[in-house]
C-alpha cells in the first residue's frame, strides 16, 4: 500500500542556488527549490518574491471591455435597469458582488440574479430564465459573470425578451455556437487576450470590466468614478481565484498576493467576520486561509442552499448583518461536510476493487441515487487526488439519466475526454481539469467505460501509482522555523504554483502512530530525525494506519509539506505528510 506514489526528484542548480540565497536572503533549501522549478533569472525571481501591482496591465487592453463599458455607461445615463447574472459558486458570487457593487457606486440601477444549483442548474438554463423573467421584468441590460459563453439558447431567449446582453466568462467557448446577438463578449479565450490574463477566473474577468468602467469614467471626468477603489476588491478577487483553482501565474498571482495582504486588515466586513470566526489563531492570512477557510464557506450555500447568502456577505457593509451571515455559512459548511463524507463513503463502497486498482481502467466513474449535486464535485476532487486519474461522480435519476462533476489532474484534458463521449451526453462544459456533465437516460454504464477509455488514451503509460514531485531533499539541520519563514516568501501557493513537497531520508517512527480528529480520519505521529523528535500529521489517512504502524522498526523516507507550530511564544517546524517509503528505496529518487 505504501508508498502511494512514484517519487520523482526535481534537479536543482546548487551553485546558482548559493548565489540566489545570498542575493535575495533566502534559506538555501528554498533557493534550491527555486532553481529546481526553473526560475533562474533575477528579474523573474524578483517578480516571484515581490509581485507588484505595476505588473497589472491596463484593463481596457482586455478585448471587449471597452465596448461593454460604453454600453454600461449608456445604461447608467439612461437610468436603465442592469441585471448582473451570476453563478452559485465562490467565483460566481464574487464576480457578481464585484461588478454589482461597482455599478452601484457608478450610479447604476442594478439588480442581481444567481441561479439555484439544485433547482435550476448552471448558467442560463430554461429553469433559471423562467424565474429571471418573473423577478426582473423591467431589466434592460443583462451582464453575465462566470457564465454565458456556451449559452446560445439562453442568449436568444434574453434577446427575444427585449434585453441587451453582455457576456463575461472564463470558461471554454464552443466555437460552433453563434453568440453574435450579444452586444459585447469578454472572454479569456479571445486570441488577443493579454498572455498574463488568460487564466483569470470569472471574478478576475468581472474585475477587469469594473476597472475599465472606472478608468473610462475617470477619463470622462465622471465624479462617481472617484468613489470606487479597485484595491478594496482585490481580497475578493483573491478568494475567488484560489477557490476556482485557476493557475496562480501572471496577473492571478499578483492579484492574489495583494489580496492576501489586504486580508491582514480586510476591507470587507463579511470576509473579516468569516476569517475571524473560522480560524482558531490570529495568524497572518496565507493562501491556506483562502483555500481551506474562506472558499469552502463561500461555496457552501451554493452547494446545498441559496448562494445569495454568500453574495450578501461579500456586499454588506453592516457588521451586525455580516455576523449573522457568517453564522449561517458556518452551519451550512458543517452540513456540507456531512453530506460530502456520506457521498464519498458511498462512492468507495461502490468500487469493487481498491482505489489504486480501480484507477487502472483510466478513470474513476461512480454514481448513485440521491447523491447530492452540491458535493459530487468535491468528492470527485478527493478521488482524483487519491488516485492521480480523472474522477467523475454523478447523481443518478430514476430514468437512468445522470448529472455530475469531474475533476482531473495535470496531464489530462477532461473536456477532450468528455467530447469523445458526447453521443452519450445531453450537455457538458467547464475547464481542462474540472467540468460538469449530464448523461442521457440509460447511458451511464456506457459513459463509465467510454470516459475511462478516453482518459486512458490520454495517458497510456499510466503506472500503478501516480507521480509525486519532490522539490528538494532536506538535511536534519535544515528543519527549522527559518526554513518556513523563507518559504513563506513564495506565497501564494495554489494551482500552477503548488506548495513545496520536501523529502527527508532515514527517519524512524518515535512512537506508534494514532488516529486523531473527530472521526479518526487523520494520523498523528512523532518521528526521530537525527535524534530530534518532530511532530507530523497525515490528513485523511486512516486507511493507512495499520500499514504505517507496521513500518515502525524501519528507516523511512518521508515526503511532506512544512507546517509551523506556534505555542506559548515558541515556534517549531512540523510535517504534513504526503507519502512514506522505506529508506532502502531511496536510490529510485
Amino acid at each position: 500500500m505504501l508508498p502511494l506514489y512514484e517519487w520523482k526528484t526535481l534537479t536543482p542548480d546548487t551553485n546558482r542556488a548559493t548565489q540566489l540565497a545570498a542575493t535575495f536572503g533566502l534559506h538555501h533549501a528554498v533557493a534550491r527549490l527555486i532553481t529546481a522549478r526553473g526560475w533562474l533569472n533575477d528579474e523573474e525571481i524578483e517578480k516571484l518574491l515581490s509581485p507588484s501591482l505595476s505588473h497589472i496591465g491596463q484593463p481596457d487592453e482586455f478585448p471587449g471591455t471597452l465596448d461593454a463599458a460604453q454600453r454600461l455607461w449608456q445604461a447608467i445615463d439612461n437610468n436603465e435597469t442592469i441585471v448582473v447574472y451570476g453563478d452559485y459558486d465562490a467565483d460566481g458570487v464574487s464576480a457578481a458582488a464585484i461588478l454589482a457593487m461597482a455599478l452601484k457606486t457608478f450610479g447604476a440601477n442594478v439588480e442581481t440574479f444567481i441561479p439555484h444549483r439544485l433547482n435550476e442548474g448552471y448558467g442560463l438554463s430554461p429553469e433559471a430564465l423562467d424565474r429571471f423573467d418573473i423577478e426582473h421584468p423591467n431589466a434592460h441590460l443583462v451582464v453575465t459573470v462566470d457564465c454565458g459563453i456556451t449559452a446560445q439558447d439562453g442568449l436568444l431567449h434574453l434577446r427575444r425578451s427585449g434585453h441587451d446582453v453582455i457576456i463575461t466568462d472564463h470558461h471554454v467557448p464552443d466555437p460552433t455556437l453563434d453568440l453574435s446577438a450579444a452586444c459585447a463578449i469578454i472572454t479569456t479565450h479571445h486570441p488577443d487576450t493579454p498572455p498574463n490574463c488568460r487564466d483569470l477566473c470569472g471574478a478576475g474577468v468581472a474585475f477587469k470590466l469594473a476597472c475599465t468602467m472606472w478608468k473610462t469614467g475617470k477619463r470622462a471626468k465622471r465624479q462617481v468614478a472617484n468613489d470606487w477603489d479597485p484595491k478594496k476588491w482585490l481580497e475578493v478577487v483573491a478568494v475567488a481565484t484560489v477557490a476556482d483553482v485557476v493557475p496562480l501565474q501572471g496577473e492571478n498571482r499578483t492579484m492574489v498576493y495583494h489580496g492576501i495582504k489586504s486580508l491582514e486588515a480586510p476591507k470587507s466586513p463579511g470576509l473579516k467576520k468569516l476569517l475571524d470566526k473560522a480560524r482558531s489563531k490570529a495568524t497572518t492570512p496565507t493562501s491556506h486561509h483562502l483555500a481551506f477557510i474562506l472558499a469552502p464557506r463561500l461555496n457552501a450555500p451554493g452547494r446545498i442552499d441559496d448562494a445569495r447568502i454568500a453574495y450578501e456577505l461579500l456586499c454588506t457593509s453592516n457588521e451586525t448583518r455580516a455576523r449573522e451571515l457568517v453564522a449561517q455559512l458556518e452551519k451550512l459548511n458543517l452540513d456540507r461536510r456531512k453530506i460530502e463524507d456520506d457521498c464519498y463513503n458511498a462512492a468507495i463502497d461502490q468500487l469493487s476493487t481498491p482505489l489504486t486498482s480501480a484507477a487502472q481502467s483510466g478513470a474513476i466513474v461512480v454514481g448513485g441515487p440521491d447523491w447530492h449535486l452540491g458535493t459530487v464535485g468535491i468528492v470527485a476532487s478527493r478521488l482524483c487526488d487519491q488516485t492521480g486519474v480523472p474522477a467523475a461522480v454523478a447523481d443518478l435519476a430514476a430514468n437512468g439519466a445522470a448529472r455530475g462533476s469531474l475533476r482531473a489532474c495535470n496531464g489530462y484534458d477532461a473536456l477532450a475526454a468528455l467530447s469523445q463521449c458526447s453521443q452519450l451526453l445531453d450537455n457538458f462544459g467547464g475547464h481542462r481539469l474540472a467540468a460538469g456533465f449530464a448523461v442521457k437516460p440509460g447511458c451511464f454504464d456506457q459513459f463509465r467505460h467510454a470516459f475511462a477509455a478516453a482518459c486512458l488514451a490520454q495517458r497510456p503509460d499510466i503506472t500503478k501509482r501516480p507521480e509525486l514531485e519532490v522539490d528538494a531533499w532536506l538535511t536534519p539541520d535544515e528543519l527549522t522555523p527559518a526554513l518556513f519563514t523563507s518559504l513563506s516568501r513564495l506565497e501564494p501557493f495554489g494551482e500552477g504554483h503548488r506548495k513545496p513537497c520536501w523529502g527527508i531520508r532515514g527517519i524512524t517512527l518515535h512512537e506508534t502512530p494514532r488516529p486523531v480528529g473527530s472521526d479518526g480520519q487523520h494520523i498523528s505521529l512523532r518521528v526521530n530525525c537525527a535524534n530530534t523528535i518532530m511532530r507530523g500529521i497525515w490528513f485523511r489517512s486512516k486507511h493507512l494506519l495499520d500499514h504505517l504502524t507496521s513500518l515502525q522498526s524501519q528507516h523511512l523516507d518521508i515526503a511532506f509539506e512544512c507546517l509551523l507550530n506556534r505555542y506559548q511564544g515558541s515556534e517549531s517546524l512540523e510535517m504534513q505528510l504526503v507519502d512514506v517509503r522505506p529508506t532502502a528505496a531511496s536510490s529510485r529518487a
